[in-house]
């Protein structure tokens, strides 16, 4: 009983110590109480003219503070307050002229002389998604890139189909398309001779018995050195077999999405060169960083043009194959692709002839 009754004066005592802090921090003609006062909760209170402050209602009672300390964090704490009760109005993209580190600080995008970057919504699309899009996704933008000149001369944007070009990363259906590519055109030649094909062997090399050695019939059994192979290769093999075809689409719709989101996949408005010597072209992608294989596809043969054609043919690592001619295999072996505008517009660049597309392979 006693223990309980000097807790409970303990108690009292200390309420009485914050109401009269309370009571101090109101009547006093200097800076009021903190935020967590103003809304009745324990916070900071002037201690008199000591020029020092009370931080009360903590876990260990109360702890002086100088007021030095404490005078940048209320002028933080209003700050806030007054900032959140008068919002500033934030401008639009096309009404501010800022410098390029002002622009990212108000999270907008500018063209200036200073900061010549086009954003995104005042940038030309050249060509729109033609195939229906569902509502709950949207199309993916790619810039349109020209080959008239060693910078990367950015034409407009192009829109392309989510269900193509933003696919699941399915490695595991990359690997078996890229795995079936190579195998599906296979034949081994491989061919071993049995016993019945080995020449000579046809007496009996001693007599069943008497001699004390093994029984043999025949010197070109395949127990003997130089007689037949048992359960060799026979003939030429074929390990040709098809993949489901919603397999093979799958495989192209996820080469051409991953190529797009490293980085690896540029459309361009046409392969037009201003010249036939390859040297150029190897300038152009090593200035671009495209890497050492590039693989361009355009729409047919009678349409490629000709500085092109003149300018892969002298590389090994530089082709150029038609729109029918894109596979997974090619795709995966080559570090950059390089697609025309054109193609995607007439041939529907994978979504709209999936399965002509699928049986060309």
């Amino acid at each position: 009983r006693h223990l309980e009754a000097s807790r409970d004066s303990r108690g009292s005592r200390d309420l009485s110590k914050r109401g009269e802090l309370r009571e101090d921090a109101a009547a006093s003609p200097g800076r009021g109480p903190g935020l967590a006062s103003a809304q009745g909760l324990p916070g900071e209170v002037e201690d008199g003219g000591r020029g020092r402050r009370i931080k009360a209602g903590g876990p260990g009672g109360f702890s002086l503070i100088p007021a030095h300390r404490l005078q940048g964090l209320n002028a933080l704490a209003e700050e806030a307050v007054q900032s959140a009760e008068k919002p500033e109005p934030l401008a639009s993209a096309g009404e501010v002229a800022c410098s390029p580190q002002e622009g990212w600080r108000l999270g907008t995008l500018t063209l200036t002389p200073d900061f010549p970057i086009i954003p995104g919504p005042q940038a030309p699309v050249l060509r729109r998604c033609e195939l229906p899009v569902p509502l709950h996704r949207r199309p993916v933008q790619a810039w349109v890139e020209s080959l008239r000149g060693y910078e990367q001369e950015r034409v407009g944007l192009t829109e392309l189909h989510p269900d193509v070009f933003s696919t699941a990363p399915r490695l595991d259906i990359l690997h078996q398309v890229a795995i079936w590519q190579k195998n599906f055109k296979r034949i081994s030649y491989a061919k071993t001779k049995t016993r019945a094909e080995v020449r000579g062997g046809g007496r009996k090399p001693w007599q069943q018995k008497g001699s004390g050695r093994a029984r043999h019939g025949s010197i070109r059994s395949p127990i003997w050195r130089g007689g037949g192979i048992a359960h060799g290769p026979r003939g030429p093999t074929s390990y040709y077999y098809m993949l489901p075809m919603k397999v093979r689409v799958q495989g192209l719709k996820v080469a051409l999405t991953v190529k797009l989101a490293q980085d690896d996949l540029h459309i361009v408005d046409s392969l037009e060169l201003p010249t036939t010597d390859p040297q150029y072209l190897m300038e152009l992608a090593r200035y671009r960083h495209w890497g050492d294989s590039v693989l361009f596809v355009d729409l047919e043969h009678e349409d490629m043009p000709q500085n092109a054609v003149a300018a892969t043919s002298g590389l090994k690592t530089f082709n150029l194959i038609p729109a029918v001619g894109l596979n997974v295999h090619s795709m995966l072996k080559h570090q950059t692709l390089v697609l025309t505008q054109d193609q995607l517009c007439q041939g529907k660049s994978a979504s709209g002839s999936t399965q002509q597309r699928s049986s060309h392979l």
